[in-house]
């Protein structure tokens, strides 16, 4: 089976490789609504096919994530 957590953001801060941190986003202002990004985590059980991961795909690709104007309108 596949699982997805999608999750909006304006700003983060990742961990790379345990050591390196990468910030994406505006640091300089918290409430900069031009600055967002989405993340998604995915995780593939071993017994995950190849149809399971296409749909997986299809499915982050085609979510409604698109507001008219501010996230949660």
């Amino acid at each position: 089976s596949v699982s997805i957590v999608a999750q909006r953001f304006r700003q983060c801060k990742l961990l790379l490789d345990e050591t390196d941190w990468v910030t994406v986003g505006s640091t300089s202002s918290p409430t900069n609504v031009n600055s967002c990004g989405l993340l998604a985590y995915i995780s593939f059980a071993s017994s995950a096919t190849r149809p399971d991961v296409e749909q997986a795909a299809a499915t982050l690709l085609n979510l409604p994530i698109l507001t008219s104007g501010l996230w949660g309108d």
